[in-house]
């Protein structure tokens, strides 16, 4: 992969409001909060997070698995599919469309979740960024019922 600088260009107020300015020059207002120390990197990430996956799976696409790795690919062939990161992709997003309101409302981060379901943090990280490509009947309750959401409102 080649090395690539994306800039942004971060401005903060007198009044602690943070304005960031995106690589395709739209404009993000990131204003401070007493109770939440770390809101402003939810909506940033959550901000960047659709952008930079489609960079890493356009990147992946060409990157061919070391031989000897588990799951490595015959000669000539992609180390990841480019239509297993995108449907790695899709998922992420689909879930994320609807869990990360909820947290940002709730002021949760991932391993609070984790907790109030009482699921194990790989469980609810893996859920969120599309690599888990099931979960359980338990665990999906779980999750609903931390989320004050049904289980047929959680996204597969």
């Amino acid at each position: 992969m080649a090395d690539e600088v994306v800039e942004f260009l971060f401005q903060e107020t007198p009044s602690g409001d943070v304005f960031v300015t995106m690589p395709d020059d739209e404009a993000l207002l990131l204003e401070p909060d007493a109770e939440d120390i770390y809101q402003r990197e939810r909506v940033l990430a959550g901000k960047l997070a659709p952008s930079v996956a489609r960079e890493v799976v356009a990147q992946l696409k060409g990157v061919q698995a070391a031989p000897g790795f588990a799951g490595s690919q015959p000669e000539g062939s992609s180390g990841v599919g480019s239509t297993e990161a995108e449907a790695i992709t899709a998922r992420a997003a689909r879930r994320q469309t609807v869990v990360n309101p909820i947290l940002d409302r709730k002021r949760w981060m991932r391993g609070r979740l984790a907790t109030e379901a009482g699921l194990g943090k790989n469980s609810v990280y893996k859920y969120l960024d599309g690599t888990r490509d099931k979960i359980t009947t338990e665990n999906r309750k779980a999750l609903a019922d931390a989320l004050g959401l049904g289980e047929d409102q959680l996204p597969d």
